[in-house]
């Protein structure tokens, strides 16, 4: 039992280590907040197209970097609302334009 369960904890941490470079690497930027408003997950490419470090924004609350319609929409409110999904086009004051998708789904 014992080294069935070591076996499952190895592979578990590989594929958290996976997941976690998976995340690091890719193009789109990925923000996780949590019901509460904290953000847990900002990765690079969010920084990049933000113009904000991940060492500033982890682990801060979401409206102390932004507005609470930032995206569009008021967060808060979909927070409050499971399967919730918003799709919309960003203008940043760099004259990007970025397009921003969200879910808001359960935590288990």
């Amino acid at each position: 039992l014992q080294t069935h369960f070591y076996s499952v904890k190895e592979k578990f941490e590989t594929s958290a280590k996976t997941l976690e470079q998976i995340i690091a690497d890719m193009s789109a930027g990925l923000i996780f907040v949590t019901k509460e408003g904290l953000i847990e997950l900002f990765n690079p490419a969010a920084s990049t197209i933000l113009g904000l470090s991940v060492e500033k924004i982890l682990p801060t609350s979401f409206e102390d970097h932004f507005l609470d319609a930032f995206f569009g929409f008021s967060l808060k409110q979909a927070l409050q609302v499971e399967g919730v999904h918003h799709r919309i086009l960003l203008s940043l004051s760099n004259g990007k334009e970025i397009e921003v998708s969200t879910s808001c789904i359960p935590a288990k």
